[in-house]
């Protein structure tokens, strides 16, 4: 996928919490499309009013599911945007800015965040 029709695609279908999994997945496997859909991204999380911090050490995950943790974690006061509980209300997507200034969009257990 090019740039343009990275663009054209962001048009159509404006960053929400249906899609941000999918375009982050996008960015990872499509280097040209990086910037573009970054940008995209990080616009949507400034958006979001609901926020939380992280409770300890926390690994996130790709998917609701113990079978996809990654290596990434945030660390006790982390603040994160609440994007969507899961429909069992154990796992949350959340995201954040890293300190690359790079957005990041993942799962984590409810029950690591601070009530």
């Amino acid at each position: 996928m090019d740039i343009r029709r990275a663009s054209n695609m962001l048009r159509c279908d404006k960053t929400s919490k249906l899609n941000t999994n999918k375009y982050q997945q996008l960015v990872k496997e499509n280097k040209k499309v990086n910037g573009i859909v970054t940008n995209a991204i990080s616009d949507y999380l400034h958006t979001i009013e609901n926020e939380s911090s992280i409770n300890g050490n926390t690994y996130l995950f790709t998917s609701p599911g113990n079978h996809t943790q990654t290596k990434v974690y945030l660390v006790s006061g982390d603040k994160v945007k609440i994007i969507q509980y899961f429909s069992d209300n154990l796992w949350v997507n959340i995201g954040c800015i890293n300190q690359g200034n790079a957005p990041i969009v993942a799962w984590a257990k409810a029950d690591s965040l601070i009530k």
